[in-house]
């Protein structure tokens, strides 16, 4: 069965096309490697060099207007100042691929790569947007994308940490959601041998197959971390189970990919007939011509 996003294509310092994943827009994740989702954060250093904790957060509407804690009635700040390493690694995490959904609110945290994985950073932080109609966030840092957005606008989110210690900022793009059967998350349990006899169980398999409502794909026979083989885009036509990818980058991408054929879900099975997702990198057992996923 298809699950929620098990893993991100980027994360926030490690950029999706950066040695391991998908480059987008946003990631300022990415910088070494991809898959789970972020923005690009980039940042100035603020006028006080280390002054420990702000008196609280803010809020930005969408007419840019922010409010400290201590005026609109929030307690203040009480989290300790972050540690000098950790500061300089900070990126702001949130977002899918560098995108964000109209009509959805994203979780925006601060974090930081702790032994090779993106670790939630607890600090005094105020964020704002620039103003742009529909969109505000929180003191919390939760961004709301009203319905309305039009797809492709740029939305410009700052975290200002520490009253300046550290200033970040990342960028996301709102786009409209794709609705298919085929989203999510697949893990592959059989092919399909190209003459047409019985499905067999592949060695190895490929546990990783996602679909993205932001029309992009990845494909992983090995997960680890951010890891990814190889990323793309897709055309899926659910009418006709047309489905057509186009590969756009990778770290390893097999030279026996067939990227047009068709796709169907059926029982909770997605199974891709008359394509080829590539044969790995030490294979078994011999290319195929389909696959079925679960």
């Amino acid at each position: 069965m298809p699950g929620a996003m098990v893993r991100t294509m980027g994360i926030a310092v490690v950029g999706l096309g950066l040695g391991c994943g998908p480059g987008t827009s946003l990631d300022d994740d990415d910088g070494s490697g991809s898959a789970s989702g972020s923005g690009t954060a980039s940042e100035t250093e603020g006028g006080s060099s280390g002054s420990g904790s702000s008196s609280g957060s803010s809020t930005s509407a969408a007419d840019g207007s922010t409010s400290a804690g201590s005026s609109d009635g929030a307690e203040p700040c009480t989290a300790p100042p972050v540690d000098e390493e950790v500061l300089g690694q900070l990126f702001i995490r949130g977002g899918s691929q560098g995108y964000v959904a109209a009509g959805d609110a994203e979780d925006l945290i601060l974090a930081w790569i702790d032994f090779g994985y993106p670790t939630e950073v607890e600090a005094c932080v105020e964020w704002s947007v620039a103003p742009v109609d529909g969109v505000s966030i929180d003191a919390a840092g939760v961004l709301t994308i009203a319905p309305e957005v039009p797809a492709g606008t740029i939305v410009s989110i700052t975290a200002d940490v520490e009253a300046g210690r550290r200033i970040l900022t990342t960028e996301l793009e709102v786009y409209e959601p794709l609705e298919s059967p085929i989203l999510g998350f697949w893990s592959e349990v059989m092919q399909l041998p190209c003459d047409g006899g019985p499905a067999f169980v592949p060695e190895p398999i490929l546990p990783e197959l996602v679909f993205y409502d932001t029309g992009e794909f990845t494909v992983t026979w090995t997960p680890f971390e951010v890891y990814i083989d190889y990323w793309g885009t897709y055309v899926y036509d659910e009418g006709t189970g047309e489905l057509s990818l186009t590969v756009e980058g990778g770290n390893y991408v097999p030279a026996d990919v067939d990227a047009e054929g068709t796709a169907t879900v059926v029982d909770g099975a997605l199974t891709l007939e008359d394509m080829w997702l590539g044969t790995a990198q030490s294979p078994v057992t011999p290319a195929a011509c389909g696959h079925v996923f679960e």
